[in-house]
């Protein structure tokens, strides 16, 4: 996956600045892509912490109810 998403950005990155240089903007035009990129990525990995903060702590209440219901009874 990680290597899929990195080629996307390989092929993407220079399609979008390219047609910001085209559009008349220029070359400074290049570091508004950059910074919406970056600004996407930033957001991409907010988005994963928290759907795997969200997934970890499901997934430690299950645990914890299963190994309450294999403990043995204490007498």
């Amino acid at each position: 996956m990680n290597i899929a998403a990195f080629n996307v950005g390989i092929a993407v990155a220079p399609l979008a600045s390219g047609l910001v240089i085209n559009t008349g903007l220029g070359l400074a035009g290049t570091a508004w892509i950059a910074a919406a990129f970056g600004v996407a990525h930033m957001g991409s990995v907010l988005l994963d912490r928290h759907l795997t903060r969200r997934h970890e702590a499901g997934t430690e209440e299950r645990t914890t109810v299963s190994e309450l219901e294999r403990a043995p009874a204490a007498s």
